[in-house]
This record gives C-alpha cells, structure tokens and sequence, in this order.
C-alpha cells in the first residue's frame, strides 16, 4: 500500500506528500492542454487520492477520539452531530 509506505518508512511522509501533491497538481493544472500532461493525468489521480486518503483518515481518527471522549456524557445530540460529520 502506498499509504503505508508513506507513513511507515518515509520521515515527516504525511506532510511532505501534502506538500509534494499540492505542487505537483499546481504544475499539472497549468500544463494541462499540452499532450505530455495528458499522459500521466492517471498518475496525479493516484497521488491525489492517496492525499485524500490519508486527510480522510486522520479527520476520522480525530472524530472517534473526540466521540469516545464525549461519550460519557450521553448526549444523543452531541453523538447525532459526530454521524452528520463522519457522512460528509
């Protein structure tokens, strides 16, 4: 797995990818009519779900922490509200 790879072996990988995509789509997006970028518009995608990925992944960490940690109080509308966000 790529996601993986970039956390598990490459020091800083998560933010150094998130850096890295959003330069590399920069680029990508201003040589966009040439037929060079035509040919890896497939390779930006997979970078750029990679990124998501990883983004998504640690948004919904951070929600089921702050859902454990609120648990205990109960409230139906605090628990409604963490579902409405984890569907976005």
């Amino acid at each position: 797995d790529a996601e993986e790879f970039i956390l598990g072996r490459v020091e800083d990988g998560e933010a150094r990818l998130k850096r890295e995509v959003h330069g590399l789509y920069k680029a990508f997006s201003l040589a966009m009519p040439q037929p060079d970028a035509l040919k890896i518009r497939e390779e930006v995608a997979f970078f750029q779900a990679v990124k998501a990925r990883l983004t998504k992944s640690g948004e919904t960490g951070k929600f089921d922490k702050d859902y454990k940690r609120h648990q205990k109080r109960g409230t139906r509308k605090y628990r409604l509200k963490l579902k409405v966000r984890n569907l976005r």
